[in-house]
């Protein structure tokens, strides 16, 4: 499979989490221009989704893995705040108003 280097870049946005928005004024192209990218990368990588077509490019090499550790700010917020509920939930307790207790579920890891 051969992406054109556009076309690897703007996998590598998708890879991060960008929307088409975001993709386009970081990469100073209209958004139009960005959408029929993302339409040649999903025929050219036969995926029917863009998370399809990440798990495609992470699978094939096409995606590096320092490109997915080095994602964006917004990317790596939106990330942390998705562990963070994920890995420390916590359920409270309440009967009536008054405040019983809670109860922290979490997988050990600090959510900071």
């Amino acid at each position: 499979m051969h992406l054109s280097p556009r076309e690897s870049e703007i996998l590598r946005h998708i890879a991060a989490g960008h929307t088409t928005k975001e993709m386009a004024a970081e990469l100073n192209i209209a958004e139009s221009t960005a959408e029929w990218h993302i339409s040649n990368i999903l025929v050219d990588l036969g995926a029917a989704s863009r998370a399809e077509a990440v798990a495609i490019g992470l699978r094939e090499g096409l995606l590096e893995a320092k490109a997915r550790g080095s994602a964006p700010d917004l990317a790596t917020k939106r990330a942390r705040r998705a562990r963070t509920w994920w890995d420390d939930r916590v359920i409270r307790f309440d009967l009536l108003g008054l405040h019983l207790g809670e109860v922290r579920i979490g997988r050990g890891r600090s959510s900071k």
